[in-house]
């Protein structure tokens, strides 16, 4: 719920690249075009999935990342 403005400034940045796959951005808690959303998130319908618009702008998952040295090989 915390990223709702930086997700906006990014639509509003694809936009201006002429990206227009968003078809809703949803409020707080609220379902998004039917589909319920879980506590404290909000839901982004877009067209072919979010993986269009990651590959647009720098993504960053703070949640999920490891330090390279702490990785092990594994193949």
């Amino acid at each position: 719920m915390d990223a709702r403005g930086k997700v906006m400034e990014v639509m509003d940045a694809l936009g201006k690249r002429r990206w227009r796959g968003v078809l809703k951005i949803g409020l707080p808690n609220e379902p998004v075009l039917g589909v319920p959303i879980s506590l404290d998130r909000f839901g982004v319908s877009m067209i072919g999935g979010i993986t269009p618009a990651a590959a647009m702008v720098e993504t960053f998952a703070p949640h999920c990342l490891v330090d390279l040295k702490d990785m092990k090989k594994i193949a």
